[in-house]
């Protein structure tokens, strides 16, 4: 009688993770369709955009930088979204497309650190409370330079929490390679 009472408890938790984690991932999909017309503004226009279209217009060869758009930090983003246009054509669509790639990583390390820190009984809240923190939300759901830099950092948590030091030492690379930010991180 126990053991079928515990059961139904675990498969309860379970059923609630589950649609906890659906609704979750349904939410974040219809914010970031209805951000798709957003564009860049503000840092990024310089630090991603503008670096971009160089790199795009350069051939995705020439990393020396006229001095109006060089703000010194690594090339690693504007690489990649050069890299995306050149292959799927120079759009906002794109672009995002891309970022969105980058949400799905970040929606999947947040989800591993959540199981791996709390119980199943609350991994799920974990998660949902995490996600919808929401300086966490707007960087994520748009264009912004930051959203490599979330991905990467709770990569470096988790792999550190997991002691996991060869994916540790990718997640640092990526972070240092994403910014200047990254590399005080």
């Amino acid at each position: 009688m126990r053991l079928l009472s515990e059961l139904q408890n675990n498969n309860m938790e379970k059923r609630q993770s589950i649609f906890i984690f659906g609704i979750t991932i349904m939410l974040y999909a219809i914010l970031k369709i209805l951000s798709f017309n957003d564009g860049m503004f503000w840092d990024s226009i310089l630090i991603l955009s503008k670096t971009a279209t160089f790199l795009h217009d350069n051939g995705l060869s020439s990393f020396i930088y006229p001095s109006a758009i060089d703000n010194g930090d690594p090339q690693f983003v504007p690489f990649l979204i050069a890299f995306a246009w050149t292959v799927a054509g120079k759009s906002l669509f794109v672009t995002h497309l891309l970022f969105s790639i980058v949400l799905i990583f970040t929606i999947r390390e947040v989800y591993i650190l959540a199981r791996q820190q709390f119980s199943l009984k609350n991994s799920h809240w974990a998660f949902a409370l995490i996600l919808f923190e929401p300086a966490l939300m707007s960087q994520t759901l748009g264009l912004y330079q930051d959203a490599f830099i979330i991905l990467f950092g709770i990569m470096a948590i988790r792999t550190t929490l997991g002691d996991n030091k060869r994916l540790l030492s990718m997640a640092l690379l990526l972070l240092s390679s994403t910014s200047r930010r990254g590399m005080r991180s």
